[in-house]
């Protein structure tokens, strides 16, 4: 599993071995090779982060081994390599890739866990932020719910985009419509109502159930 949560086949090969079947015509800028390859090494990637504290012994053992079999999948594979996936996702997600638009936003500016608000004026970070949002809309309009969500707290976290709670909205009711939730006007009024103005309610919800429709239409 990549750190996108995401299960990835190996087809019996390791790491290094399904990565060189794809890292030829990642090279050379296929899209689907660069977000094999980006998958493969992003399964790598998850082996260096750092382990959960584990009250339950029997559960720590069961971790001790899976970050074991894992370690033995991506034998040989370099630092370069975990680093080089980022621009291979980023290859994928400007040739359109939704999948790759939102693995994008997950991976944070460096492909490692970062605070965002303390690097805030990092030109690094500033950029991520701006292309990373501008990944989710895309994806958010190819009826990618899960974009959708993550739209909808980054508006209202404060850490990635600017507090918007009318946009929070906007986008958690198109999500709820992207996933066929039939979610009331009522449902919404409990959670943003007190927060927000009649005009802006209405106006949000009618804008989440039109990026829905919209993006959503066969």
């Amino acid at each position: 599993m990549g750190r996108n949560g995401r299960v990835i086949d190996f087809g019996g090969k390791n790491a290094q071995e399904y990565i060189a079947q794809w890292i030829a015509a990642a090279r050379t800028g296929d899209a689907n090779a660069a977000y094999k390859v980006y998958q493969a090494e992003s399964v790598c990637a998850n082996n260096d982060e750092p382990g959960a504290e584990y009250q339950n012994p029997a559960e720590h053992a069961q971790f001790l081994r899976e970050r074991e079999t894992l370690r033995k999948l991506c034998a040989n594979i370099t630092p370069t390599q975990l680093q080089e996936r980022m621009r291979f996702l980023t290859l994928a997600a400007n040739a359109g890739n939704a999948d790759a638009k939102i693995d994008f936003y997950m991976e944070g500016p460096t492909g490692k866990t970062i605070d965002l608000t303390e690097n805030r004026d990092d030109p690094v970070v500033k950029k991520w932020k701006e292309d990373a949002v501008n990944y989710l809309k895309d994806a958010a309009g190819q009826c990618e719910p899960f974009a959708m969500g993550l739209l909808a707290t980054a508006y209202d976290a404060s850490e990635v985009l600017e507090h918007d709670m009318k946009l929070s909205m906007t986008y958690s009711v198109a999500e709820a419509a992207a996933r066929g939730h039939q979610l009331s006007a009522e449902q919404f009024k409990k959670r943003f109502g007190e927060q927000m103005t009649e005009t802006d309610f209405a106006e949000a919800l009618n804008a989440g159930t039109q990026i829905a429709q919209k993006s959503c239409k066969k």
